[in-house]
């Protein structure tokens, strides 16, 4: 098998693979993406705690990366680099402390989407 790179690091996502005749497809959806340099940013032997939130790349997407392996050459590439919502909608606002909220409220809103995923957003 081959080594797969996708551009980013990436913290939250998965990985799936779809054969189509002679060649497999290798689908990698990340949701929580960085630049590759983050990590070396960091400093492993700090007992400081790093936050890495403030260099998430295009944060709220599920971003998808598509590979196509070809067996007969034992060869990987990538083939699509896509975004997408993923048809996700708002389903409810929350407080800071997990109550539900009938409208967004003045100050930290948790907002959950309909495939589970949840938002920080500042209402002023």
């Amino acid at each position: 098998m081959c080594k797969i790179e996708p551009p980013y690091y990436i913290s939250s996502g998965f990985c799936q693979a779809i054969d189509v005749k002679d060649k497999t497809y290798v689908i990698v959806t990340a949701y929580y993406m960085y630049p590759k340099n983050v990590i070396q940013d960091c400093d492993p032997y700090s007992t400081v705690e790093y936050d890495i939130s403030s260099k998430e790349v295009e944060p709220g997407y599920y971003h998808y990366f598509i590979y196509e392996y070809d067996s007969k050459a034992n060869a990987i590439q990538m083939v699509k680099a896509d975004k997408s919502l993923a048809n996700r909608k708002e389903v409810a606002p929350y407080d800071v402390n997990g109550n539900k909220l009938n409208s967004p409220q003045k100050g930290i809103n948790i907002i959950l989407y309909s495939d589970g995923t949840t938002n920080k957003v500042l209402e002023k």
